[in-house]
């Protein structure tokens, strides 16, 4: 005979009530273990991270230099020759004539030295007095000094009035000459400058034989000019 279900046994009764309290016990046992496990968020929710691609390296800025307008001039370079050019004429004409009295050799003759026309007569001498030649301080001797047999005793008495030694003397008279014999050729005067150019020695004193050389006819009919 078939009960109703108010009439259930006690029996069923507890059995159902122990199957409630197993899956209690289950559901929070699986609960417990699931609070020390990391979350996670469902599929659904998580956010993709997309891979950006690299951007390309900027190009390097090269600063331009503006040029201004206003040009910039160079100063010229300042030389000797450019500032005072006939001052380093001079000197290197100076510098040549120096060369040349140095390589005077006393020993040539004088027909090898001068044209013939322009060869120094020493028969001058002979036909005038003493030529007279004025100089501070008394004469030197000149005996005994090289070179000393091959001036003429009027020779002998300008370089010992002048103070020169014989050497000294016989190279001026061979540069005077010559430069006066050169200027001839070119048509322009030997003046007294020229002589102190081309002597190395005081220049008072060649001033004195380019005067005495002048008056002997040693520098050409034209002299002094």
């Amino acid at each position: 005979m078939c009960r109703p279900n108010s009439y259930r046994r006690s029996s069923d009764i507890s059995h159902d009530h122990y199957n409630h309290n197993l899956q209690n016990t289950q559901h929070n046992q699986h609960s417990q273990h699931s609070n020390f496990l990391p979350q996670r968020t469902p599929y659904s929710k998580q956010k993709k991270c997309a891979i950006k691609p690299q951007e390309p390296p900027l190009p390097l800025q090269v600063e331009e230099h503006v040029i201004t307008s206003t040009p910039i001039v160079a100063k010229p370079v300042k030389t000797s020759c450019s500032v005072k050019p006939e001052r380093y004429i001079k000197k290197k004409a100076k510098t040549d004539a120096a060369v040349a009295y140095d390589q005077v050799d006393i020993h040539l003759e004088d027909t090898s030295a001068y044209e013939p026309e322009w060869i120094p007569s020493l028969d001058v001498f002979d036909r005038t007095a003493h030529v007279r030649v004025v100089w501070k301080g008394s004469p030197v001797s000149l005996v005994g000094l090289a070179h000393y047999e091959l001036l003429h005793p009027g020779e002998v008495h300008i370089a010992s009035t002048l103070r020169l030694t014989p050497e000294q003397y016989l190279k001026c008279k061979r540069v005077l000459v010559l430069g006066a014999q050169e200027a001839s050729k070119e048509h322009v005067p030997f003046r007294k400058s020229d002589a102190q150019r081309v002597c190395r020695i005081d220049v008072n004193k060649a001033s004195t034989l380019w005067s005495v050389f002048g008056r002997l006819g040693w520098l050409g009919g034209k002299w002094p000019n």
